[in-house]
């Protein structure tokens, strides 16, 4: 259960040897990496480059797992019949002690009772999950004797659902060592979720260093996906301001990233626009159930866009900044993401003249159409009370921010434009307060 290799079909003949090729790109990455400083700028964005395209083909070739979507509200009770599907006797629920708190676990209990499924609940997640959070479940699901995971929550539930589940699977392996990419390397167990739930990526927080790192492999794309409005009803404002933006983000990013497949580009903009139409709907109020649903799916579509197309520098600073200051992710997507797509100049004027359209924001010509897309974002951010500017961030700790920004993004996110230090540190300088 610990080791697999990759093995995938086209046109009915078994093709061996992805990990290897996998394993290849990994080496190129590491010897990018241990070289930087012996190499010019224009040399590693050249090797960059090469590393991101081969990541992009491998991306199309690699067979995207079956997941089983569930839509609507009261749709999480159906996990119970999945779970009993599958031949679970004993699951792991993860969740956090408020939504325990608030009964939403209950109905789900006896749904599960009645299929012959038992349970066991963690409800220690906390916002932005960090390595004892996720040793607490996983530690729950190995006493408790469970077989399968169920995480009841949003993204911060989800991805400590998934990591724990990558250590129920690799228990001798370190979180911290399972950060970058294909570092996990285990069949998992049976995984469902209400929050990241199409996506191969977690965020993990690592309180001693005082960072975030993202941990991405096929292997933590959950087995069932479950979009549940009637949980979302009584989120807070300044939660669903975040997590909107986050997901608006998501979409921005893997629309504007370099070698993005037209998939991703299609599943990007349906989000963007669901996101523009029913954000503000639902941030004024929460109990306005379609643009509930509206957004889940929006969040859904994102997901599905940034797992094949990688989310970009607007994720790098935000993971940086939330590490530091413990800023909300999505609140620190939103308060970069103008600042992060103007920085990038002409290189996106045209695919923000694209978008721009997609959501009918007008302007005539291309610049004006990009404009008018970083205007709203601006004006959006400003109704649900989102800062323009990082009121945390001080001047002596930008250089240590785009150290750790760009260690993130370079060489794996394929963004427009490659950026050095110094216009990291610029570009991140211009959120001060």
């Amino acid at each position: 259960q610990n080791r697999f290799t990759f093995y995938f079909a086209v046109r009915g003949e078994t093709l061996r040897g992805f990990l290897t090729v996998c394993q290849t790109i990994i080496v190129c990455l590491r010897w990018i990496t241990a070289r930087r400083k012996e190499l010019s700028m224009n040399g590693l964005k050249i090797l960059y480059r090469m590393y991101q395209g081969a990541m992009a083909v491998a991306q199309r070739v690699l067979p995207q797992k079956k997941q089983s979507l569930n839509v609507g509200s009261g749709s999480y009770l159906a996990a119970a019949v999945i779970l009993e599907q599958q031949g679970v006797k004993k699951v792991q629920i993860v969740t956090t002690a408020g939504t325990v708190r608030r009964g939403t676990i209950a109905p789900l209990l006896d749904a599960l009772k009645q299929e012959g499924v038992e349970a066991s609940v963690y409800d220690g997640v906390k916002p932005d999950p960090d390595t004892q959070c996720i040793a607490g479940a996983a530690e729950s699901y190995r006493e408790e004797g469970c077989d399968a995971f169920l995480a009841i929550g949003g993204g911060s539930v989800l991805d400590c659902t998934k990591m724990a589940a990558a250590c129920a699977a690799r228990p001798g392996k370190p979180i911290e060592k399972m950060a970058g990419t294909l570092k996990v390397r285990a069949r998992l167990p049976s995984t469902a979720g209400t929050g990241s739930e199409v996506t191969a990526a977690a965020v993990v927080t690592d309180e001693k260093r005082g960072v975030k790192f993202p941990v991405a492999d096929l292997c933590l794309v959950p087995d069932a996906a479950i979009l549940d409005p009637s949980l979302t009803l009584d989120l807070p404002k300044d939660i669903t301001a975040n997590t909107g933006m986050d997901a608006f983000t998501h979409a921005v990013e893997a629309y504007t990233n370099c070698f993005a497949s037209k998939r991703a580009k299609y599943y990007a903009l349906d989000a963007m626009k669901l996101i523009n139409e029913n954000l503000y709907a639902a941030y004024v109020d929460g109990h306005n159930l379609p643009a509930r649903e509206h957004l889940l799916m929006a969040s859904y579509y994102a997901g599905a866009a940034f797992t094949t197309a990688y989310v970009g520098y607007v994720h790098a600073i935000a993971h940086a900044l939330g590490g530091m200051y413990h800023i909300p992710h999505g609140e620190a997507c939103a308060i970069a993401l103008p600042v992060v797509l103007a920085a990038y100049g002409r290189r996106v004027t045209p695919k923000l003249a694209r978008i721009a359209d997609h959501l009918v924001l007008g302007g005539t010509t291309k610049a004006e159409k990009a404009e008018n897309l970083l205007q709203r974002i601006v004006q959006l951010n400003g109704r649900m009370g989102i800062p323009a500017t990082v009121a945390q961030l001080r001047e002596e700790d930008i250089p240590e921010l785009a150290r750790r920004a760009l260690k993130e993004a370079n060489p794996t996110y394929p963004v427009p434009v490659i950026w050095d230090r110094k216009t990291m540190e610029s570009v991140i300088r211009k959120l001060l307060p």
